[in-house]
């Protein structure tokens, strides 16, 4: 019987996951939201004394799509079919709105319940669909939750080690904030890799939902462009020391 009183490692070795392999997926990001950073800082920082709890950086906070398939097993000019198709597909979708609210304690991490999800679940069917056409006959790769029924959510922290659930449950309740409402105009397919015991990539293309106001960022919408860069965070140079 599982222990439920207590969360074990999100770490544990996938045999698909090779270190420096990455995998061709679909994210929403939210490295350049100062909101869903405050957000989630709020109760990153309540959780910023359990040594068993990794803070994901705020450049990394991100929803799950869905994953597509290994760079390494995508036929030549295959991830840039994917993008276009799925381009085209949400050349006539709308901004996506959802509410974030306070964490969830899962088996291996602490996260944001996104609600409702149903629009959410939309989007990744949309995802999905011209994603399985161009990779077929093979199957989209799972990532670890996309089992089942989709529950959209935003990761804040995962466990590195067994830790009480009072205990996380005792730090979070102390936390007074209302829940935070978002809109997202975009999706990010990204190269997405597992090392160092952190969910990051290198390149992202984004594109946008239907259309898209004057950008803000001197991206291009749709055009591949470096993982962000900025100032590590306080929690982020915690968790180096580790």
């Amino acid at each position: 019987m599982p222990d439920v009183n207590h969360l074990v490692s999100h770490w544990t070795d996938l045999t698909d996951w090779s270190p420096g392999r990455s995998l061709f997926a679909c994210y929403l990001t939210f490295g350049p939201d100062p909101a869903m950073a405050g957000y989630a800082g709020r109760f990153q920082r309540a959780l910023a004394d359990v040594p068993e709890m990794d803070p994901i950086p705020h450049r990394w906070l991100h929803l799950t799509v869905q994953g597509i398939g290994f760079s390494d097993t995508l036929r030549p000019g295959q991830a840039e079919q994917v993008t276009e198709a799925i381009r085209d597909r949400l050349a006539a979708a709308e901004p996506v709105a959802f509410t974030v609210h306070r964490p969830v304690i899962s088996t291996d991490a602490v996260y944001l319940p996104a609600r409702p999800a149903a629009p959410l679940a939309a989007l990744r069917e949309a995802v999905r669909e011209d994603a399985a056409a161009v990779m077929a006959p093979a199957a989209l790769y799972p990532l670890p939750g996309q089992e089942g029924r989709f529950h959209p959510h935003v990761s804040l922290a995962y466990a590195t080690a067994g830790v009480p659930v009072s205990v996380l449950r005792g730090r979070l309740d102390r936390v007074v904030t209302e829940p935070l409402t978002v809109s997202v105009a975009d999706v990010s397919l990204i190269d997405l890799r597992r090392d160092d015991r952190r969910w990051a990539w290198t390149q992202e293309t984004r594109i946008p939902l239907g259309a898209r106001p004057a950008p803000s960022e001197p991206s291009t919408p749709g055009a591949v462009v470096p993982a962000r860069q900025r100032t590590p965070e306080p929690s982020e140079q915690a968790s180096r020391r580790r």
